[in-house]
Order: C-alpha cells, then structure tokens, then sequence
C-alpha cells in the first residue's frame, strides 16, 4: 500500500520499564538487581501514581479550583518528586512482593490474572480439559502423559464382545496389557492377546498398526476393564503427540482503601526546620508510607495464615530428657521441611519457599546453627530476620506468638496461591494550615486482594514452650 510505514510493536511492560529506568537503576544501586517482576510491579506504580499527581497539579493550576490557596503549602512540583523518590524507595521494600502475586490495578474495580494450563488429549486416564498446573487447583500426579506409555485406557464391552481400538497408534508389540478385574492379559508381539482360559475362551487379536482389538470374554462382567500400553513416539512421521492447553483466567477484584491523617501545629514545623534541618512534609511522608505498608504486609501474612489447607504441623517445644536445648531447637528444621513436603503432597507442584514466624517461634529459628542473619540493624514491623538453608524467615508481629507458616511463591507473575493488587498507592493530599496554626494532611493507599489456592501454604504452631 502506497504510503503505508510498518509500526513496530514495542512491548508494554518493556516500554515501562524504559521510562523509569532512572529509578529502577537508582533502586539497584542501593538493595541490589531486582527480578522482573519487581521491576514492572515499580514502574506500573509509579506510572499510576504520575498520572494521578499530574491531575493534582493541573486542579490546583486551575484558578476555578483554588479554593483556599492561601492555606496552601508547599511547591508542588518539589513535593512530587519527593513523592516519586519515596515511592521508589518504598514499593520494592514490601514483603509481600517476595510472598505472594502482586499484579497492580489500573481501575478500582478490575481483574486478577492466574495461570491454568490444561491437559489438551485424551491419554489413559486423563482426559481433554483436565487441569494440568494452575494455582486455584495445584498440579495433577500424571506421570506417563509425554511418554510413550498409555495408562489406563478403559473400555467397556458389548456383552462377552471387546472390541474397538487403541489411540495412540502405533503400538509396540509386546507392550500389550490387558486388565480385566484382577487378570491381566498379554499379547505375544504378533498380534494375538493371549487367552488365561478364565477370563477369555480364546486367543485375542490386535493389530498394532491402526490400534484395532477385539477379544472374546468368557462371561458378560461389571470387573473394569482397561489397557496399559506403549506406542511408537520416535519413528517419524509421529502423528500423535499429546497437547497442551496455556491460557489465562481471571477473577473479578475490587480494592478497598487505608487512610490516615496527620495533625500537627505551625510551631513543631518550624522548629523541625530551622533546629535540624528536616522538612516535615518529607518526615510524615515516609513515616506514613512506612506504616501503611508495614499493616499491608501484616493483612497479607494474617490472610495466609489463615487460608493454610495443606495438612497443618505442631513441634513440641519441650526439651526432652538428656537432649540439650540446642540438638532439640536444630530439630524445628525437620519441622520445617515437613510443612513443605505437605505442600508439595496437596499441590502436587510447589515446596515451600519462604517462612514466616511470630515472635516465639522466632527465638527457636534464630538460635538454629543453621540460620543466617539477615543483617538488617534498624528492622520496624514485620521483616527478613534471616535464612534458614534457603528459606528465608520473615519475623511477623502480627502473629500469634506460637504460630508459623511455610509458603510458596515462584518466579512468576501469577505463581503464588495469592494476589494483591494495589490500585492506588499511598497518596496524600496537599499540606493544608488553618487560622488556628493547625497543619493536617491525609494520606490514603488503595488496593484488592484475592486468595487463589490455600494449599500452597502450611500453618505451624509451637506446644508447650
């Protein structure tokens, strides 16, 4: 087509990334290389939150909407940037990141994303539409589905006739099993199903190539009847091969808000300025920023806490008789390791990554020789006290002192039993002094969440300590 450019398609989340790249790097440079998903969860946010603040300063550029200019205060210009700086330093230091999905929100009421893939072909017994791997429901214990074994292909016989054919074709001669109730019948590797002289009357017949079958039963039964068998997957052209199915689904959310306002006299402003050089603007701001993020990741640990459903583990904190109190500590690591394997027995897929602790059970983990400080010297609220092996330990005040959880969360997006999606970050609203000298300011955050599967988390609890 004449006049026609070709536009090339830039990646979303890339082109993200690109634009605050700036931060991002400044944010490595002080924690450390973020994963992707940290990176894109920042950038998303701070791209909400500049739009937002971009409407701010156009309302308040209005004269029509300057309503008390005069007890306005502060550039808001600077206070943006401020704002961005605290953003930048804030969101990649959330815990609930390293715990569960975290997938922002672009409109109060929206979508959480989580990844289902299901099996695509009817291959012994599983069947098209099975779920192979999701979060809501964890993974399947197929074994056999991308090998050359057939397990458990029923039929169901027309009186003492069985006849029909086999799927997956080729067959291997000598691979041939053919189960009726408790018998099992072989074929020779030349195309006969050998009669037991109980179950058959006489020799069955298969034809290897096009699958086809048709044995003679010695009585009408109600005895299951299947095959187990082995086809040809490797000489070419291979014209079976089992499907895949990826796909997305999404759950309806929508976010809820925290608020909280601070009040403060023209006197303690001033003093803080011209006595230690500190803008109280910036103090609150982080102040505020620290404390609602620590009571969303309290809510987040709380929340798992309390949807655990793989099969929950008690350690006896007692010492026993002529153990020392450090061999019988070292052993809450078996504990440990327990509560991932239950994990991994109800979902089939995921063992525990990280572990979360009250206050008790903290004093048990910290004084395991296995266990490694985080190093962190100034910790508020909850925090990374450590690692034990390859887990690492977040110390929870939130918890019942005697209570723990063992979780999972990949690498993914959508790879945790648990979503948090925040739409508005922690917001405020400009710094207003009335006549009385009284300084207010409100801050306010914004956000949803979404259980998806309690099986990828298992609770813990201390007896007798």
């Amino acid at each position: 087509m004449a006049g026609y450019v070709k536009t090339p398609i830039v990646d979303a989340g890339q082109q993200l990334l690109e634009n605050w790249s700036q931060e991002i790097a400044a944010v490595e440079k002080g924690i450390g290389e973020m994963s992707y998903e940290k990176k894109y969860v920042l950038s998303r946010i701070l791209e909400s939150t500049n739009q937002h603040l971009g409407n701010i300063e156009r309302f308040n550029s209005n004269p029509l909407t300057r309503m008390n200019e005069a007890t306005q205060v502060g550039d808001t210009s600077f206070f943006n940037k401020m704002y961005i700086n605290v953003l930048s330093a804030a969101i990649p230091n959330i815990i609930a990141q390293d715990l569960v999905s975290v997938q922002p929100l672009s409109a109060r009421t929206g979508e959480v994303r989580y990844l289902k893939v299901t099996y695509g072909s009817n291959k012994g017994n599983i069947k098209a539409g099975d779920t192979m791997l999701s979060s809501f429901a964890g993974g399947t214990a197929e074994t056999a589905y991308s090998s050359e074994e057939v397990d458990s292909e029923y039929f169901t016989p027309e009186g003492t006739t069985l006849a029909g054919n086999l799927a997956w074709t080729p067959v291997i001669p000598g691979t041939v099993n053919l189960n009726i109730g408790t018998v099992v019948l072989h074929d020779d590797g030349a195309g006969k199903i050998k009669a037991d002289g109980t179950a058959v009357t006489a020799d069955g017949t298969i034809d290897y190539k096009s699958g086809a079958f048709s044995v003679t039963l010695a009585a009408a039964t109600t005895e299951e009847i299947f095959f187990n068998y082995a086809y040809d997957n490797v000489t070419a052209p291979v014209t079976n091969v089992p499907e895949v199915n990826l796909k997305i689904e999404v759950a309806p959310i929508i976010a809820k808000s925290r608020k909280l306002k601070t009040v403060y006299s023209f006197d303690s402003m001033y003093d803080l300025s011209r006595d230690y050089g500190m803008q109280i603007n910036t103090e609150l701001t982080k102040y505020i920023a620290s404390q609602l993020k620590h009571e969303i990741d309290g809510e987040v640990m709380n929340d798992l806490l309390n949807i655990a459903s793989a099969t929950a583990v008690t350690w006896n904190a007692t010492v026993p008789e002529g153990i020392s109190m450090r061999d019988h500590n070292e052993s809450f690591y078996n504990k440990i390791i327990e509560a991932s394997n239950n994990i991994f027995q109800a979902t089939k897929l995921a063992t525990g990554t990280f572990l979360v602790v009250g206050t008790e059970v903290s004093s048990i983990v910290e004084s395991i020789p296995r266990f490694k400080p985080s190093g962190i010297t100034k910790p508020i609220g909850p925090h990374l006290v450590g690692y034990v092996g390859s887990l690492p330990v977040y110390k929870n005040p939130f918890y019942n002192q005697k209570k723990f959880l063992v979780g999972w969360k990949g690498d993914g997006f959508y790879d945790a039993g648990y979503v948090l999606a925040p739409y508005m970050p922690i917001m405020s609203t400009m710094l207003l002094l009335d006549s009385s000298f009284t300084g207010t300011r409100g801050y306010a955050t914004s956000y949803a969440k979404k259980p998806i599967n309690g099986k990828m988390y298992c609770a813990g609890t201390l007896t007798n300590n």
